[in-house]
């Protein structure tokens, strides 16, 4: 059983704790390690954001990996049935993400893109279910494929390079 971390908005460091286990360090010290907590931002001229000006999340992610010394492979695709299939096939729990925080069916109010960024770390894909912990504060959370792979195509994130990212053996 994978411990469930969440209930907070640093969702990348969270998912990426889970997905690396028992040994992992603690989330906080995951946020560090990718730079985000070095800098602030408005946005929109309103909003107050504590990040570096243009940091990319994904990018951070791959920097706190390095630097902890572990390795991961880092996967994407374009094909959606492609992207579930590795979800099916991988070894042990995979940090997905970027996906757009507005297409989690699974959290109440939210049925449409909001521009917003998420991570999650996925448990399994059960026949046409993926079973995932959202660090937002939905632990053993489901989806059907087809909405979850909405969510995970991220069309709406600017940063975002490639749809269905994901790492796996963390």
């Amino acid at each position: 059983m994978l411990p469930y971390i969440g209930s907070g908005p640093y969702c990348y460091a969270n998912s990426l704790a889970m997905a690396l286990g028992a040994g992992a360090p603690s989330p906080s010290v995951l946020e560090v390690l990718t730079g985000s907590p070095f800098g602030f931002e408005l946005l929109g001229g309103r909003l107050p954001l504590f990040d570096p000006y243009g940091w990319d999340p994904d990018l951070g992610l791959d920097l706190a990996i390095e630097l902890l010394g572990w390795e991961c492979r880092r996967d994407w695709t374009e094909d959606a049935e492609t992207a579930l299939a590795r979800l099916r096939e991988a070894d042990g729990p995979v940090l997905v993400g970027p996906v757009e925080f507005g297409l989690l069916r699974h959290i109440p109010g939210m049925n449409g893109p909001i521009r917003s960024d998420h991570f999650v770390t996925v448990l399994d894909v059960d026949g046409d279910m993926v079973r995932f912990h959202d660090p937002h504060g939905f632990p053993y959370a489901t989806l059907p494929a087809p909405l979850f792979l909405a969510a995970w195509r991220a069309d709406t994130i600017g940063y975002r390079v490639h749809p269905y990212t994901m790492r796996s053996g963390l």
